[in-house]
């Protein structure tokens, strides 16, 4: 409903999306409406209340998403899919299975990298499955099955999250994992009780319920975050990024340590994606966008001081695998290019490993999810907490012959609590004191003037805390600056001179 007031003129009709029936006006204007309503209207309000909307019908979606990629679009939501009650004209086999349509999707991922899409995961657990004796799994196709999308669980509201206990998911939501067991769903929203738009008049509110609804709450977030990204780094985020991020900064839920087939990494968790940006700002986290030839490994070393878990994730656009269209339950890998994410602790040579399903569809509880070498999925995740501080080393390799020669990937890690690189820098001999510091910290750079130094400080989590404002025109060679509004911790000093910075640690009494 392009004319409603909280859409009005910022609706694009792309194709014939003017033909839908009414209970499809309904649906996308419902999904419409949290991506990008507008303010006007009591309690509703979508992530990105400024953004123009293109509104495509589903019928022709491949070909219109390669063609609107290309016009520059770089986060798209489907928030549809294959219904289980039509399974008779399909076959039971069609679930969980990387079939021509998962491996369309991916082609197309992969010929716009900078591209994520979003699919709602579909509404059909609780009633009739098709595969009964697997308790609810393997219940994803077509788009919920390709390797470089995103597929959204729906989960009830959350007033105060406190853990994965306070997340509950919806009972009609579908389940995976896929045939190969891969980690899918990816993530989780909001999708029972949803309120957006409705097209019972031009200003119609209503709530509504289903995966559908969920999709677009990680849609939203997905805009954000590359609108975050660009103002912060000048350019957008590949799609494998945005996946890594939401992989990384996900929260927990389910049963099991880690990710599960239910609610995939856990909650979108859109603070979090935007804190571990703001700590890459102050050298405090990593992100990475990377290329790995074949038969190289990359490695980076860095000291650990076990003030924060330590999270490291990798993920990429695999190249499409092949598709299976008959028989059922093929344990058959989609994945082409396996890559491999670990870490070393170099003072006791213990190697950390990445999440991993467990490859069976009877496990249940903390059995579901384990702590081994993935060869499946295309997201890899390592979270490490309770390790000792010292020396350890980060490491990116691949098994076999990367198809292509190479393969583009994106690397997140935090909680290091150390700049995970070191450069040459004109800032180096600056020195704070006092240090610990109880009010007035300052900075100096013995013989050389301040004037065209900048300041920024940020606690531990990469947040910050307060910016300086240098009005040392008179070439002064010292700073000081009032820290006494700081709660006592440990934080960090961000010194920026043209392209030149330094960061240095204080301690606040």
């Amino acid at each position: 409903m392009q004319n409603h007031v909280s859409l009005a003129g910022r609706v694009v009709v792309k194709d014939n999306g003017a033909n839908l029936s009414p209970q499809g006006y309904a649906h996308a204007t419902h999904v419409g409406g949290t991506i990008a309503a507008s303010n006007v209207l009591p309690n509703v309000k979508g992530f990105l209340p400024s953004a123009t909307l293109w509104a495509n019908n589903f019928s022709q979606d491949v070909s219109e998403m390669a063609s609107q990629a290309a016009q520059g679009l770089i986060f798209s939501n489907h928030s549809y899919g294959f219904d289980a009650e039509n399974i008779g004209s399909v076959g039971v086999g069609f679930f969980g299975r990387y079939g021509s349509d998962a491996r369309s999707y991916d082609v197309l991922a992969n010929n716009a990298p900078y591209y994520t899409i979003v699919f709602a995961a579909g509404n059909d657990n609780g009633g009739s499955t098709p595969n009964p004796t697997k308790g609810g799994r393997d219940l994803l196709s077509q788009g919920g099955v390709s390797k470089n999308t995103i597929v959204v669980a729906a989960i009830n509201g959350i007033q105060n999250y406190s853990g994965a206990s306070s997340v509950t998911i919806a009972g009609f939501s579908s389940w995976g994992p896929t045939d190969d067991f891969r980690i899918k769903p990816d993530i989780s929203a909001k999708g029972v009780s949803v309120l957006s738009l409705g097209v019972g008049g031009l200003a119609d509110t209503e709530f509504n319920q289903g995966t559908s609804m969920a999709a677009p709450a990680v849609t939203g977030v997905v805009g954000l975050w590359q609108q975050k990204y660009k103002e912060s780094f000048g350019v957008f985020m590949r799609s494998a990024t945005v996946r890594a991020l939401m992989a990384h900064t996900a929260s927990e839920a389910g049963a099991a340590p880690g990710p599960d087939y239910k609610f995939g990494w856990g909650v979108i968790n859109a603070e979090a994606g935007a804190l571990v940006m703001e700590a890459k700002q102050a050298d405090l986290a990593t992100i990475d966008e990377r290329t790995l030839e074949n038969g190289t490994v990359y490695e980076v070393d860095f000291v650990y001081q076990a003030l924060q878990p330590l999270v490291a994730t990798i993920a990429w656009n695999d190249p499409a695998g092949t598709a299976l269209n008959t028989g059922t339950d093929f344990n058959v890998k989609a994945l082409v290019n396996d890559l491999d994410l670990r870490i070393i602790n170099l003072d006791t040579n213990l190697e950390y490993l990445p999440w991993a399903l467990v490859k069976s569809w009877t496990t249940s509880g903390a059995g579901i999810i384990n702590k081994a070498d993935n060869d499946v999925d295309n997201i890899e995740k390592i979270e490490i907490t309770g390790a000792p501080s010292g020396n350890y080393r980060l490491r990116v390799s691949h098994k076999g012959t990367l198809a292509g020669g190479s393969q583009l990937y994106s690397l997140i890690m935090s909680g290091a609590g150390e700049r995970l690189s070191v450069e040459e820098n004109v800032l180096e001999k600056m020195v704070l004191y006092p240090n610990p510091v109880s009010d007035q910290l300052t900075v100096s750079l013995g013989d050389t003037a301040l004037n065209d130094v900048n300041f920024e400080i940020f606690d531990m989590a990469g947040r910050k805390v307060q910016s300086i404002k240098n009005d040392t025109s008179y070439n002064a060679t010292s700073l000081d600056i009032n820290v006494s509004g700081l709660s006592s911790g440990m934080y960090i000093l961000k010194a920026k001179s043209g392209n030149a910075e330094s960061t240095f640690k204080f301690v606040k009494k």
